[in-house]
């Protein structure tokens, strides 16, 4: 009689896991089918990459607008936003960062055509014109954006003197720092 019920004892509680496991299989299973449901917002794209391939054979196929997104769940798909209708502001950092001029090394600089030394700062204000190469080619946009401005800062200040750079000049250095950032970042 013990041994009947310490068998129904383990079979309730056997029954009973075995109960609560299947529910939680369940609801992983209806978590990831979920998973593939996107509220794109005002102001962005998406683009689906399927198993690290881009999801449309024409740019219509492959840029979602904002809305309702149904994609496989994120283990097949994975759903890249991109904000497209947004004005993006940046600050050149890798430059030059706040501080006084007797922390030069800390601080960017640039060195003049008559070898003076100017402190230079720049903001960048841009917008994502292809969301498909920007999803695809651009890791983290905000140091390729540094990098290039900062590249082409030095170099045009490079040919200018001090003085034209710090007066005259500077609407000039401006436009063919844009000219040349610009260039690279296309």
């Amino acid at each position: 009689m013990a041994k009947a019920a310490k068998k129904s004892l383990f079979a309730e509680i056997l029954g009973s896991v075995t109960k609560y496991f299947l529910i939680l299989v369940a609801a992983v299973i209806l978590l990831i089918a979920l998973s593939g449901v996107r509220v794109i917002a005002s102001g962005n794209v998406a683009v689906i990459l399927r198993f690290g391939r881009l999801v449309g054979d024409t740019y219509e196929e492959q840029v979602h607008g904002p809305g309702l997104l149904f994609a496989f769940p994120y283990i097949i798909d994975e759903v890249i936003t991109v904000p497209t209708g947004n004005v993006i502001e940046q600050t050149v950092a890798t430059h030059y960062t706040s501080g006084s001029m007797t922390t030069l090394r800390n601080n960017g600089y640039v060195i003049t055509a008559d070898r003076n030394i100017a402190v230079v700062s720049a903001s960048v204000k841009y917008v994502i014109s292809d969301p498909v190469a920007y999803a695809l080619n651009a890791a983290d946009i905000s140091k390729i954006i540094d990098a290039s401005v900062s590249s082409a800062m030095v170099s045009k200040a490079a040919g200018m003197p001090v003085d034209e750079l710090l007066t005259s000049g500077k609407d000039q250095f401006a436009h063919d720092v844009l000219s040349a950032a610009q260039s690279k970042l296309d």
